[in-house]
Order: structure tokens, then C-alpha cells, then sequence
């Protein structure tokens, strides 16, 4: 028998019908002010991941602060390889 597997469960959060966040949810769930980084659900917090090297103007310190938010959605550790 073949195995199903099993599709990953994302969030309630509010979206508009086009599909993108709302402001409330967005603010919510910002990692840093201004919106930046929103992370409801774990396809946000991926993302967030493969981006945050990418994203100009950030510090160390808010680089560190997203990748330990993405890791603890994903249910990572916060040590270790990516």
C-alpha cells in the first residue's frame, strides 16, 4: 500500500481574497517593526529563511532574530546547520 502523505497544515490567519495577508495579520505577526518579516504560518517562516541573507539595511542582530523566529515555527533547533 502506498503511503498518502499528508499535506502541511497552515494557520488561521486573516487574507484578503487575493490570497495575501491582511494589515491586522501582518502586524501580528512582523518580526521586525515596520512589518518586516511576517511569519504566520511555516511556509512564511521558510521563506524568511532563504531570504534574510539577501535582505539589505539588517544588522547581525535582526539577521539573528529572524533566523531564530523561522527556526522556532519550523521547530528546529536554534544551534546549528541550515
Amino acid at each position: 500500500m502506498a503511503k498518502t502523505e499528508k499535506k502541511p497544515e497552515r494557520a488561521k490567519v486573516k487574507r484578503t481574497p487575493s490570497g495575501k495577508l491582511t494589515a491586522e495579520a501582518r502586524k501580528r505577526s512582523e518580526t521586525l517593526p515596520g512589518g518586516r518579516f511576517p511569519m504566520p504560518d511555516k511556509q512564511h517562516a521558510r521563506l524568511a529563511l532563504a531570504m534574510v541573507n539577501r535582505a539589505k539595511g539588517l544588522t547581525p542582530a535582526q539577521k539573528a532574530k529572524v533566523r531564530a523566529r523561522a527556526r522556532r515555527i519550523l521547530g528546529k533547533s536554534s544551534k546549528g546547520g541550515e
